[in-house]
């Protein structure tokens, strides 16, 4: 599955292995693709 990423990151963004930064970038695509909370 191919994927397109636009991110803006810390500075230490540099410093993570890309399997690192491909797990933070799926758990942060999970945040922000499920159904916004009802209040």
């Amino acid at each position: 599955m191919a994927k397109d990423y636009v991110v803006i990151a810390k500075k230490s963004a540099n410093e993570l292995s890309n399997e690192e930064l491909s797990q933070l970038l799926d758990k942060l695509w999970q945040r922000l693709s499920r159904p916004p909370r009802k209040k």
